[in-house]
């Protein structure tokens, strides 16, 4: 029976040339590939189908030049993408951080399912951005093997920012299978607000609906986070039914579970004569965030009470505490504007005036003086500003100085960026002519780029109104402003009307720049572009090759 364990390379000997190439490629022995096809073509060089397959060797091999070489006399879309992926997978396995996060990336924004095994080998990486970035990727990645990776690493991540990331993934991703991990989490005295907060939120958008007699269970448990899971299910679902159990919850020993619980009384509750004997008590709560919040939803039910409440939290010592009032402030509608108005006049921190004034804007009440606001803060503030997430129920603009560390982790000049277009957004939609002259002087300071890692991670579809705004300066006099002002467009609009400027611009590019215009071409997507990235992908440098071969696969496919 010893000859068994020969019969692999027996049929390997008895197959055409040619299929003993993709034999070894099978194998992924890319090295005998590409032996197998150099002997080949010694007897048989115009042969196509061994001149494709040899390619595809040289680029399983690593071996760039060779195979874009052999693409030039045979190029077809599937040997491209084909060698555009043997650079990546070169890059993956790479010692070098900037090169294998710019594989992470590269593989990710294809969209095409052979990232899935890149980003399965990225959770397992040993450096923790690299985990967290996988796992913020995989969320667009519904795949078996994914989420059981991510599984694993919920359970046994020793870095907390790993660890948040991995129960924001687990939400998104929608995974029924981790209610019981989610519950243990919300459960824990060992689990930060942050996290208890993420789980409870995963597991309230994974529940199809819940029952009165659950929730009863889950507000008389033993478990803070538990309770405070029943606040946030009765308040998501419009539970009235049980609403009664709020008023035990908004005296729970625990802070979190009592802000929760207030948070949700103005959802479901209209009588304030039911709810004031609680609210009374909340808003003198020994922690500010609970008191902060019931002094929000007692405005919903008496203005005038509520913001005497609120106002104080103006005059904090505490600065996160006056940013925390202004941003729940501007979530209180117009019950809440005499006060909004006030602090607007009475109050120097432009943090707190920029905070309060976003909402005033919502209702259009002010908005000279508001957009007048915004305008002195984009052009005078010179801190890093970011929006805060670490309030559960109110979104803030603070300054990096008074973020959390976990928030300013990592690119804190791309959050800025971002937070100050959007602030001119604003300008824009209300027809503040000074909107484009003061985006024209943001977009000619150098630092402005938004690459890699930030670019991913703050992605979104541009409100029209700023794009139109950017779409403005196309053309400006200044190149730096026309390059920026292209880049925002091609990233936040897909706007193939920019290829030309950035194309042009690419020549005369620092490195840096070289690889946003890669990155913004690729996510256009126009097949106009395949040709340049093709030259590009001859870059001296890996990081520019990886870079150009995503966007050509991304022109590829879409």
């Amino acid at each position: 029976m010893r000859w068994i364990l020969f019969l692999p390379l027996f049929l390997v000997a008895i197959q055409k040339p040619v299929e003993r190439v993709h034999a070894h490629l099978l194998i992924e022995d890319p090295a005998a590939a590409v032996q197998e096809a150099e002997i080949a073509l010694q007897k048989d060089r115009d042969n196509k189908e061994l001149q494709f397959a040899y390619a595809l060797a040289l680029a399983a091999a690593g071996d760039e030049k060779g195979a874009l070489t052999a693409y030039t006399l045979q190029p077809t879309p599937e040997l491209l993408e084909e060698i555009a992926w043997g650079i990546i997978q070169k890059g993956v396995k790479s010692s070098q951080y900037t090169i294998r996060i710019a594989s992470l990336i590269g593989s990710y924004l294809t969209h095409d399912v052979r990232a899935t095994n890149i980003m399965k080998r990225f959770l397992n990486d040993s450096n923790a951005i690299l985990r967290m970035a996988a796992l913020q990727f995989a969320s667009d990645y519904p795949d078996d093997l994914l989420q059981e990776e991510i599984e694993r690493l919920a359970a046994h991540e020793k870095v907390y920012q790993v660890r948040v990331q991995s129960l924001s993934t687990i939400g998104k991703m929608g995974m029924k299978r981790m209610l019981p991990y989610l519950e243990k989490v919300v459960s824990s005295d060992k689990s930060t607000l942050e996290e208890k907060t993420l789980a409870m939120r995963a597991i309230v958008h994974m529940y199809d609906n819940i029952t009165p007699d659950r929730i009863k269970l889950l507000a008389t448990g033993n478990r803070a986070g538990l309770r405070g899971l029943a606040a946030e299910s009765i308040a998501y679902f419009d539970l009235k039914e049980v609403k009664g159990e709020l008023f035990s919850l908004a005296i729970d020993p625990i802070s979190d579970v009592r802000m929760a619980a207030v948070h949700a009384i103005p959802l479901v509750f209209d009588d304030y004569r039911t709810v004031k004997p609680i609210l009374m008590k909340a808003v003198k709560d020994i922690d500010p965030m609970v008191a902060i919040t019931a002094a929000w939803a007692m405005i919903h039910f008496d203005p005038d009470a509520g913001q005497y409440e609120l106002n104080r939290w103006f005059y904090d010592e505490r600065k996160i505490h006056r940013l925390l009032a202004a941003a729940a402030l501007a979530k209180t509608g117009k019950k809440g504007a005499p006060l909004a108005l006030k602090i607007l006049k009475d109050c120097n921190d432009p943090y707190v005036k920029v905070n309060v004034s976003l909402g005033l804007l919502g209702m259009r009440v002010e908005t000279k003086l508001c957009c007048d606001i915004l305008y002195d803060f984009l052009i005078k503030e010179k801190t890093r500003c970011l929006w805060s997430t670490s309030a559960p129920y109110f979104q803030m603009l603070v300054s990096s100085t008074s973020a959390s560390n976990e928030e300013i982790l990592q690119m804190p000049e791309a959050l800025d960026r971002m937070a100050r277009l959007q602030l001119f957004s604003f300008l824009a939609i209300l027809g503040d002519e000074r909107a484009l002259p003061a985006l024209r002087e943001l977009l000619q300071e150098k630092r402005w780029g938004i690459s890699g890692y930030a670019a991913v991670t703050l992605l979104k579809e541009g409100e029209e109104d700023a794009l139109e705004l950017v779409r403005k300066l196309l053309t400006d006099p200044d190149t730096e402003v026309r390059l920026q002002a292209a880049f925002i467009l091609a990233m936040l609009g897909r706007d193939d009307s920019v290829v030309g400027i950035l194309e042009e611009a690419y020549m005369g590019a620092d490195h840096i720049k070289k690889l946003q215009i890669l990155e913004a071409l690729g996510h256009i997507g126009n097949s106009d572009s395949i040709s340049f990235l093709v030259r590009a992908m001859h870059e001296p440098f890996e990081i520019l090759r990886i870079v150009a071969s995503s966007s050509a696969i991304q022109c590829l496919n879409r």
